[in-house]
């Protein structure tokens, strides 16, 4: 699966969605959430989620990171007013909770699109 290059923005206030925002949107959040400047949120937008996606997160944020194409289909459904780009990470829902190639994969796609973004990851604390 390839990840959709978009145009290069600043990033202050990233929202990373996934099915159940239990592990890849809430692992991308924990990596960039400690960067000074930097204001993330996460959720999910399945049938349960563990933090469910609201429209005051979907006003408060700058860009939107959804794992897989379909959450990109069901995000620009839901909220059909958003203009915050959308970036497609091709990240498959078959990872735990902040694994290590979890990790490594978020790492790479995030530094592919955003220079910023991949020296911001590169420089987290664990």
């Amino acid at each position: 699966m390839s990840v959709e290059p978009i145009q290069r923005v600043a990033l202050t206030r990233p929202l990373f969605v996934c099915w159940m925002g239990r592990n890849r949107s809430r692992t991308a959040a924990r990596l960039v959430a400690s960067q000074p400047g930097v204001q993330v949120d996460y959720g999910g937008i399945g049938a349960r989620p563990d933090r469910v996606i609201t429209q005051a997160m979907v006003d408060a944020c700058d860009s939107v990171f959804a794992m897989e194409h379909d959450q990109r289909r069901w995000f620009q459904r839901a909220f059909p007013r958003a203009t915050q780009p959308i970036v497609v990470l091709g990240i498959e829902d078959i990872y735990d909770y902040m694994q290590p190639e979890l990790v490594n994969v978020l790492r790479m796609r995030l530094r592919e699109d955003f220079p910023g973004m991949g020296h911001m990851l590169a420089s987290s604390c664990w």
